[in-house]
């Protein structure tokens, strides 16, 4: 799952833990220990939200 740094809660990467989802979530700039994320793949998330602005206008 590809989400936005708002959506960086521990309990949140617990509960896709859980069924296996892998979370792609970078981590907030508050947080004390850094979360490890998958750049290239967050990057792709960019251009599907660049598609989905195109096709609302």
């Amino acid at each position: 799952m590809i989400a936005d740094k708002g959506y960086d809660r521990d309990r949140l990467r617990k509960a896709l833990a859980e069924p296996g989802v892998k979370p792609c979530i970078p981590g907030r700039a508050d947080r004390k220990e850094p979360i490890a994320c998958d750049t290239d793949l967050y990057k792709s998330r960019h251009l599907i939200e660049c598609l989905f602005d195109r096709l609302k206008d």
